[in-house]
């Protein structure tokens, strides 16, 4: 089952941001030379690693595709179908 393209949209902006923030945490002076450093080096290799998912692999679905909707002779038509329908009869 896919997901609307906005949800695929918002996943791959919070990972984005999630990217940059590991990056930006990355280049502090105080975290060179310790184990600091390795855990987000392998953190954002693992954002980077579902950015790429989601906007490949994960599967976006169409909105509004579906059954197509009767087309209907006219406006008479409907009204006629809309009171059957309130009167408790079948169309």
């Amino acid at each position: 089952m896919g997901v609307h393209p906005s949800t695929q949209r918002q996943l791959e902006d919070h990972l984005g941001q999630a990217e940059l923030s590991l990056k930006v945490a990355a280049s502090f002076e105080c975290l060179k030379g310790t184990p600091a450093q390795e855990f987000l080096r392998a953190a954002l290799a693992q954002v980077a690693e579902a950015r790429k998912n989601v906007r490949t692999t994960l599967q976006v679905s169409q909105p509004g595709v579906g059954p197509p909707l009767p087309a209907y002779e006219s406006l008479a038509q409907r009204r006629r179908i809309v009171q059957h329908r309130m009167s408790g009869l079948a169309p």
